[in-house]
Order: C-alpha cells, then sequence, then structure tokens
C-alpha cells in the first residue's frame, strides 16, 4: 500500500524542505509585509503548506487507518490547513 502513497509522502517533504528554507529569510513576521519580496516569500510557503495539507487528505482517503497507525500526527489540523490557505486566496488575502 506504501506505493500508493509514497508520492504523496516524498511530496511533503520536499515541501517541508522549501518552506524551511523560505522561513530561514524571515526574522519576523512584519518581514512578511515590509517588501514585495517578503510578501512573495508568505505567498510561497502558504502554498507549500496547501499542497502539504492536500496530501495529506490523499494519504488518508488512500488508507484512512492511517491515522489510528500515527496518532501523533495531528492529521486533520493539517488537512484544514490547507483547506484555510485556500478559502483565504478565494477572498483576496
Amino acid at each position: 500500500m506504501y506505493d500508493r502513497y509514497k508520492y504523496s509522502i516524498e511530496t511533503i517533504l520536499t515541501h517541508l524542505t522549501v518552506c524551511e528554507k523560505r522561513f530561514s529569510e524571515i526574522q519576523t513576521a512584519h518581514d512578511f509585509v515590509a517588501s514585495e519580496y517578503g510578501t512573495i516569500l508568505l505567498d510561497a510557503i502558504a502554498t507549500r503548506l496547501q499542497a502539504i495539507g492536500e496530501n495529506c487528505k490523499k494519504i488518508v482517503q488512500i488508507n484512512p487507518n492511517i491515522q489510528e497507525k500515527y496518532p501523533e500526527i495531528v492529521w486533520e489540523k493539517i488537512i484544514r490547513s490547507g483547506f484555510h490557505f485556500t478559502s483565504l486566496r478565494k477572498i483576496g488575502l
């Protein structure tokens, strides 16, 4: 079954690595709005977090029991955070 969601796991790891790199350039929350570059970083990070949520959702759909197997992962919060970023984009934030 792992092969069915291996791509999603690899994608999540890639997104986390990129987010970590993007965040390394930010010292305070104000850095996100202090320049156009900061806004671009914020958008890039939000997009990656959304993709992480979507990939977690795919994994849970493929194997609903995975939530019980790994209860230390807050699956629903991760999935909802991806939805939250999508909602913010729809209203123009």
